[in-house]
């Protein structure tokens, strides 16, 4: 059974940011890592990320429900705002976050390929790249 301590508790004000342009996704997500103990933000445009950031540990981004250079653009200012922040992203396009990690800077990211189960999107969030079904960018 895995020790609380490697879940971004709620006591040091480590807080989930997810983004996702589906309603669904956020809600069953919302509920799954509140179920594991985790204090979560959501929001449906990617253009609040910045904000709901201020206090966040982890950020897990829908990449494929935006037009790719938003995406960019989020990531890489939410990586220079916030250097200790663990970036998260669900995506069934991989490739395009090994091709992110030649630019500089490149932003830490953990990939999680969909299809992907709500366990393993928190295993991702709770132990980073060597997480089941994750794959950090080189």
């Amino acid at each position: 059974m895995p020790s609380a301590a490697k879940v971004v508790p709620r006591s040091r004000g480590g807080r989930v940011t997810l983004v996702s342009a589906s309603p669904d996704t956020l809600e069953g997500l919302q509920l799954y890592l509140r179920a594991a103990g985790l204090n979560v933000a959501s929001s449906r445009h990617l253009k609040d990320a910045p904000s709901l950031l201020q206090d966040s540990a982890a950020l897990v981004l829908f990449p494929d429900d935006f037009e790719w250079p938003a995406v960019c653009s989020a990531l890489e200012a939410a990586a220079v705002a916030k250097v200790t922040l663990r970036i998260v992203v669900v995506t069934q396009r991989p490739k395009q976050f090994e091709e992110m990690s030649r630019a500089e800077p490149a932003p830490e990211i953990i990939v999680v390929v969909k299809p992907a189960w709500s366990w393993a999107i928190l295993d991702a969030i709770r132990r980073g790249p060597a997480a089941s079904g994750a794959r950090q960018k080189s």
